[in-house]
C-alpha cells in the first residue's frame, strides 16, 4: 500500500537493488520482501606492515663480543697471505658480524598494526570513555532529555580528563629530561607532530617511480649547478704554482685517538650496518683495534670502496611547504658507521694543517674525501 517499514541503503555503483514484489504468506498485514545483495566485509582491517627484527635483549654482550672477535681473528688470519684492501676488510667485518648475530639472535618477521598508539591514555581514561559511549547510545536510542544530560556531563569529564592526563604525561617527560637536549627535542617533535609532517611524500602509486623521480631531480640539480660555474683561468696543474711541502700520506690513527673521536661523535648506525647501534655501543671498546685497522687501511690506500652506498631519505625543509613540489625537499643521507667514522678521522687529521703548506686535491690518500 506504499507504506515504508524498513530502509535499505544500497550503493548503486556497486550493485542495483532489484524491484521485487512482496510475497503474501497470509500470515499478517506485513509482507516480507526477499532479495539478494552481495556480501560485504564491514569490518575495517587496520593497515599493517611486515617488519624484520632481532631479539637483541637476549644477547649476552660479553659472550657475543668474544665470539665476534674470535671469528674476526680467524677470518683475518685465513686472509693474511692475501693482499686485502679496505673493501675486503669491511666485508670481513660485516660477514662476521652477521654470522654471529644469526647464531644468537636470528632475524624474525612479524606483521604489526599501523594504528597510532596514544601514550598518555591509561585504564582510567579508557573506562571513562567506555562509559561515555554507553551513555550516548542510551540517549540516541531513547531521545529523552533525562538520558542526554548524563551523556553531556560524561563527555565534559572525558574532555577535561584527556587534557589533564596529556599535560601531566608530557610535563613528567620534560622534567625527567632536564639537561638532555635530545630527549627534549623528541618531546617537541611528538607534540607538534613534526615527524609526520616532515615525513610526507608526494602522492604516488609506485615507490620505484617516485624514487626515480627524486633521483632525476637531484641529479639534474647538481648538473645545473656545475653548468653555472664559470671556467677558471688558472693553469690545469696547480702543482706548478705550489711552493710548499707536498703531503703525500696521513699519519695512522691510534686506538686511543679513535676512542676519543667516537666519544665525541657518538654512535649512530643505519639499516646498512651489520650491527645495530645499541649492540655496537656495548661492545665498542672490544672492537676498537679492528676498527682502527680498517680506518688506517683507508688512510693508507685512499680508498673507501665498499662503504659508498647510503640510504637517502627526502624530508620537507620546513612546515607548511607543498609536498608535491620536489624542490621543497632536502636529501638526508644515512651512511654506514665505518664510512662516517673514517670521514671524521680524516677531518680531524687535516683540520690544523695550514692551507699554504699543502694542496689536498693532489694527496693520493685524500682523493675520495675531496
Amino acid at each position: 500500500m506504499g507504506h515504508t517499514l524498513d530502509l535499505v541503503f544500497a550503493n548503486k555503483n556497486e550493485f542495483d537493488l532489484p524491484c521485487i514484489k512482496p510475497i503474501d504468506y497470509s500470515l499478517s498485514d506485513h509482507f516480507p520482501l526477499v532479495f539478494n545483495i552481495p556480501s560485504f566485509d564491514h569490518v575495517k582491517t587496520p593497515a599493517t606492515k611486515l617488519v624484520h627484527y632481532r631479539n637483541l635483549k637476549s644477547i649476552d654482550r660479553a659472550t657475543f663480543s668474544v665470539n665476534f672477535r674470535n671469528s674476526l681473528d680467524s677470518k683475518l688470519q685465513c686472509n693474511s697471505n692475501i693482499d686485502c684492501d679496505f673493501s675486503d676488510h669491511v666485508n670481513i667485518f660485516s660477514e662476521c658480524a652477521v654470522s654471529e648475530l644469526d647464531k644468537v639472535a636470528p632475524l624474525k618477521s612479524k606483521s604489526i598494526s599501523m594504528a597510532s598508539q596514544t601514550p598518555w591514555m591509561d585504564e582510567e581514561y579508557r573506562s571513562e570513555r567506555i562509559l561515555r559511549r554507553r551513555l550516548e547510545r542510551t540517549w540516541r536510542a531513547s531521545g529523552l532529555m533525562e538520558d542526554k544530560l548524563p551523556f553531556i556531563v560524561q563527555r565534559k569529564k572525558c574532555a577535561q580528563l584527556s587534557i589533564s592526563k596529556r599535560t601531566k604525561f608530557y610535563s613528567d617527560i620534560v622534567q625527567n629530561s632536564e639537561g638532555d637536549q635530545r630527549a627534549l627535542f623528541k618531546v617537541v617533535t611528538t607534540v607538534m607532530d613534526k615527524r609526520k609532517t616532515c615525513g610526507n611524500l608526494p602522492n604516488y602509486e609506485s615507490a620505484n617511480v617516485l624514487a626515480n623521480k627524486f633521483n632525476d631531480f637531484y641529479s639534474n640539480k647538481v648538473l645545473k649547478i656545475r653548468n653555472n660555474i664559470k671556467p677558471s683561468n688558472l693553469p690545469c696543474d696547480f702543482r706548478q704554482i705550489f711552493s710548499g711541502t707536498m703531503m703525500k700520506s696521513l699519519k695512522p690513527t691510534t686506538v686511543d685517538e679513535l676512542r676519543d673521536i667516537i666519544k665525541d661523535m657518538g654512535i649512530k648506525t643505519s639499516s646498512l650496518d651489520p650491527l645495530p647501534g645499541t649492540l655496537l655501543k656495548d661492545i665498542i671498546d672490544d672492537l676498537l683495534p679492528y676498527l682502527c685497522d680498517i680506518v688506517n687501511k683507508s688512510l693508507n690506500t685512499g680508498s673507501v670502496e665498499g662503504v659508498k652506498d647510503s640510504i637517502i631519505v627526502p624530508l620537507l625543509k620546513k612546515f607548511g611547504l607543498d609536498p608535491e613540489t620536489l624542490n621543497n625537499y632536502r636529501p638526508v643521507t644515512n651512511e654506514e658507521y665505518i664510512s662516517k667514522l673514517t670521514e671524521k678521522v680524516v677531518t680531524i687529521l687535516t683540520r690544523f694543517i695550514p692551507s699554504t703548506s699543502m694542496h689536498i686535491k693532489y694527496f693520493t690518500p685524500l682523493k675520495r674525501y675531496c
